[in-house]
């Protein structure tokens, strides 16, 4: 669903450049580093970590390639083991993806860009005793949108 307005002159030009639309904002992180109780240390296991939800994404000039976004939602976590042939754990929460890019024109309603996206969590497990952990996750990324 998309809110982008290019007539001028009336109530909807302040929602000129507002896309509102759903979101998996996902990543898959090989062996990160981790902090337990301030000590960090290197993990030996890889990470995937996903927030789905609704998204708002602002073009401040529609005909330009510059936005910046932010999804907020339901967050999940997952660890594997050594070899990627189990998970070991799973936790659920909520987290938001920030992201802001450029993109180019390549035809009439597609263009191409580059984006950085930071995904942010916090997730408990079903475990007692109950454990939360709080996550983040850098990318740069490759778009491609159709508007």
């Amino acid at each position: 669903m998309s809110i982008i307005r290019e007539d001028e002159g009336n109530l909807d030009e302040n929602f000129t450049g507002l896309v509102l639309g759903g979101d998996y904002a996902f990543q898959m992180i090989n062996k990160p580093k981790i902090k337990v109780n301030g000590t960090e240390s290197d993990s030996k296991n890889d990470v995937a970590l996903g927030v789905i939800g609704p998204m708002l994404d602002w073009y401040p000039d529609p005909s330009g390639g510059g936005h910046l976004g932010l999804t907020l939602g339901w967050a999940a976590l997952a660890v594997s083991n050594n070899d990627n042939s189990s998970t070991m754990a799973n936790a659920r929460g909520t987290g938001a993806a920030l992201h802001g890019g450029w993109d180019f024109w390549v035809g009439e309603q597609w263009s191409i860009g580059a984006q950085a996206r930071l995904i942010t969590a916090s997730v408990s497990s079903g475990d007692t005793p109950k454990e939360t952990d709080k996550v983040a996750s850098f990318a740069l990324l490759f778009d491609a949108v159709y508007h």
